[in-house]
């Protein structure tokens, strides 16, 4: 059985964070309900409380904040959910490029 939280996300298990399929960017698991009752989603709140429910029971580990988030510092392929953006990647020193 397909949970709720699986219609409306899809968790990237390497980094412990969820996409919505929609907009196609990572949303934190406290703002699940502003999310989908902002004016894009506009989904009910039965449903949004459903969805959070279901979220925090199928993926209890997920990064809760940014501040918990450290992001990579190169990947070797695009990660499929997230859009690709336009602009170059140092790959000298990364940790000190802008």
């Amino acid at each position: 059985m397909t949970s709720i939280a699986n219609k409306y996300f899809t968790r990237l298990s390497a980094y412990n964070v969820i996409i919505c399929k929609e907009c196609k960017h990572a949303v934190w698991p406290q703002e699940v309900d502003s999310h989908f009752g902002g004016r894009h989603h506009k989904i009910k709140k039965e449903e949004r409380d459903l969805v959070l429910e279901a979220i925090r029971s199928l993926w209890p580990r997920l990064i809760q904040e940014p501040a918990q988030f450290t992001p990579p510092v190169e990947v070797e392929e695009p990660i499929a959910e997230l859009p690709l953006q336009e602009g170059f990647m140092c790959r000298l020193d990364p940790d000190h490029c802008r």
